[in-house]
């Protein structure tokens, strides 16, 4: 799978495009994994995101966040994808062979200095003028390199000219439709090679004329990246450059601060990338400043409408207000801000978690009864169409439900939030829910041993009632967890031997089975291997299975008398019986000749 800038963009909107930009470069992609076409991921933005996307059909990815559940694909699957190709990348490189040899002998490096030498002497022979009149007439068939030169020459007599400095930013940065890694690099660092006397002159020209002239540069690389797809970052380089004008030039500007906060936070309407405000422009140490810009900023934000609030236009600002309170640990002001900038159902949840975190319990029940007002109610299914909308419309409700167990709880409202919580188990039975169902009957009077006793009769009658054998399956497996998580060996085991399990939790299984009961550990592991050898003839599925067979060899010889290695060896031979025809899988099992 390669997704291009342009594809992307496609899927999620400029503005996801570039935030997911950002969290892919800022490292916020963690555990990374990839199995049967299936990306998962997981995504550090305001809370941690749990992201999956399918190779085959990234459209169809899936995120925790509130975004995703409004919009579909946002910022961070494009951050997930953008963080694989990467890794693809990477691996594809090293993957490259070695240059050749005669490539970079010494032979030939040896040649090249003799050859340098040669024309240095000649040119030392020459006189200036010639030299001169050579360079220009080869600077006459360069338009670039001539006008890096005419940079140079009115640098070195001290005349500026702000017209010739904005011409060559436009000539440095033409629009262009460009997708070609190798392509984009050699965009950008022409553009570096051209424009470094333009950063260098800046400096000597009034600070007003100076700040236009970067804010052009700004403008013209941001219309640049919309037709180029520098998702390798080649132009970080650029912006470092203007960035590292910006605190200078702003300190030199003849202007008062009030109008110096006004430019500041006119220029938060501007692209996401312009550099960050006010953390670019005013010091730290400057806190009369800075002050002063958060109020302005605050009296801006108070005038807006409560529309102009829920824009995304309004987001940057939104954000810097509220980061600054969130530092101030000013809580309910963070909480007024997030209300003032509230839209969707999604959006009063996340506000109702914090409310929670924060212990405003009374704020927390008013946010979650908005997010309830806003999340449709599923209604009765009466068709076949209509019962997709009703499960679209279960699902939205879900994470409310989850929420008001979690505010109940909070509370005090202990034995409402455990029959709620009960309730939720049933219809979408899981190990993490299970865990918190342990801790809150606990704390409702009932002992370890009967909650699990009820969890475990429930999921056997709820397995019984599936349609599905891959439904059957999960309730098995996630019985097996549940199982294994209170050390209960036996009945694990006993499940697995009646009932198809996860690949997972039956290695697992194995693993603490063995010692004990070889022979019992010895089926799970021959039942893993065989159905994983099954899948299909693929690579990544003969390294499994020649994976699990070594954890078998070792388990075999770490406890030696229970299990002959005959056996082990009579696996293998079954295996390449079978899946004689697989030429790579039978290569691969030599290591167990």
């Amino acid at each position: 799978m390669h997704l291009d800038a342009k594809q992307l963009i496609d899927l999620a909107g400029k503005a996801a495009f570039d935030r997911g930009m950002h969290y892919y470069l800022d490292g916020a992609v963690v555990a990374l994994t990839e199995h049967y076409g299936l990306l998962k991921a997981k995504v550090e933005g305001s809370y941690l995101y749990e992201v999956k996307v399918p190779l085959d059909s990234p459209a169809d990815s899936e995120c925790t966040c509130p975004a995703w559940e409004d919009s579909g694909f946002c910022k961070h699957c494009v951050a997930v994808i953008l963080q694989f190709q990467a890794e693809q990348r990477e691996e594809d490189e090293a993957a490259e062979p070695e240059p050749s040899p005669r490539a970079t002998s010494k032979s030939k490096q040896s040649q090249r200095l003799r050859d340098e030498a040669q024309v240095l002497a000649f040119l030392h022979s020459k006189g200036k003028e010639e030299l001169a009149q050579t360079l220009l007439s080869m600077l006459r068939n360069d338009p670039n390199e001539f006008q890096r030169w005419l940079l140079k020459s009115q640098a070195a007599s001290g005349a500026v000219d702000s017209k010739a400095l904005r011409k060559t930013i436009t000539q440095a940065l033409p629009y262009r439709s460009l997708y070609s890694y190798n392509e984009v690099a050699r965009y950008f660092a022409h553009a570096e090679q051209l424009l470094q006397p333009v950063w260098d002159m800046i400096p000597l020209l009034p600070a007003e004329q100076a700040l236009k002239l970067v804010e052009y540069g700004y403008e013209r690389l941001h219309r640049a990246l919309e037709r180029v797809d520098d998702s390798g970052g080649y132009r970080f380089g650029l912006e470092e450059s203007m960035e590292s004008l910006w605190l200078p030039l702003f300190k030199r500007l003849p202007w008062s601060d009030d109008v110096k906060v006004d430019y500041l936070i006119k220029q938060l309407g501007s692209a996401d990338d312009y550099p960050d405000i006010p953390a670019a422009f005013i010091e730290d140490e400057d806190t009369g400043l800075l002050a002063l810009f958060y109020h302005q900023l605050d009296l801006h934000w108070q005038g807006l409408s409560t529309q102009q609030k829920q824009s995304s236009e309004s987001w940057r600002i939104y954000q810097l207000l509220f980061e600054r309170s969130e530092q101030q640990q000013d809580w309910p002001r963070c909480i007024l801000l997030q209300q003032e900038h509230a839209e969707s159902g999604s959006d009063w949840l996340n506000l109702c978690e914090f409310c929670i975190d924060k212990q405003f319990l009374a704020e927390a029940r008013q946010c979650w009864q908005q997010a309830s007002d806003l999340i449709p109610v599923p209604q009765n299914r009466k068709s076949r169409a209509h019962t997709y909308d009703v499960i679209q419309a279960e699902q939205r409700r879900l994470p409310l439900r989850e929420l008001e167990v979690r505010l109940l709880t909070a509370e005090g409202a202990l034995p409402e939030a455990a029959d709620k919580l009960w309730g939720l188990f049933q219809e979408r039975p899981a190990m993490a829910m299970y865990v918190q169902l342990q801790t809150l009957s606990q704390q409702v009077g009932l002992t370890e041993q009967e909650c699990l006793q009820k969890v475990s009769d429930g999921l056997i009658q709820l397995a019984k009632q599936q349609q599905w054998d891959y439904q059957t399956t999960a309730i098995h497996t996630l019985l097996a967890e549940i199982y294994l998580h209170h050390g209960l060996h036996a009945q694990a085991l006993q499940l697995a031997q009646a009932h198809k399990l996860a690949q997972g939790v039956q290695q697992q299984l194995a693993t603490v089975v063995f010692p004990v009961q070889p022979e019992a550990g010895l089926m799970l592991y021959t039942k893993l291997i065989l159905e994983s050898a099954g899948r299909g003839a693929d690579s990544s599925v003969y390294r499994e299975v020649v994976a699990l067979l070594e954890q078998l060899q070792q388990m075999i010889r770490a406890h030696p008398g229970k299990i002959s290695l005959s056996r082990f060896t009579e696996l293998v031979e079954l295996l390449r019986s079978e899946y004689k025809r697989r030429s790579t899988f039978i290569s691969m099992l030599k290591v167990f000749a």
